[in-house]
């Protein structure tokens, strides 16, 4: 406990209590930390009530794809939420068609049973350039629709 400025306690949570709460580790709690995006009301060991407010906000900032960063700028003004959300939405949207793209290349290999010493990489960097490129035209096309 500690005594705030009106004279009325204030009860702390220790980190434990605090990371079982949030469904988060300890190391979770100091990368806010090291980042900068969270600084305790206190200089005590233990988490207010607001400190707890706060975390909360960045776990579900956090788990909803934003960075830390992202975080900061909305802090300082820079963008808002929606901005932020807007553009990192886009972002794991991109890194969601590499992946699946690369999903998709993998089970192919496997498929046709591809060796690591014989595999016919000039075929395969042939179809993916070319599947790349259908996929921008493709982009391309929805975009001026629009």
């Amino acid at each position: 406990e500690v005594l705030s400025m009106s004279k009325e306690k204030v009860m702390l949570k220790q980190a434990k209590e605090v990371c079982e709460l949030l469904g988060i580790n300890n190391d979770r709690l100091k990368y806010f930390k090291k980042m900068g995006i969270f600084v305790s009301e206190t200089k005590k060991a233990g988490y207010t009530s607001k400190d707890i407010t706060r975390l909360k906000q960045l776990v579900v900032l956090t788990k909803a794809g934003l960075t830390c960063d992202d975080i900061k700028n909305i802090d300082l003004g820079e963008m808002s939420l929606t901005e932020a959300i807007e553009q990192r939405r886009k972002i794991m949207e991109d890194k969601l068609q590499q992946i699946h793209g690369a999903l998709s290349l993998s089970a192919e290999l496997l498929d046709a049973g591809v060796q690591y010493d014989s595999m016919p990489s000039d075929y395969y960097l042939t179809e993916i350039t070319r599947r790349e490129k259908a996929k921008n035209l493709w982009i391309l096309m929805i975009g001026s629709l629009s």
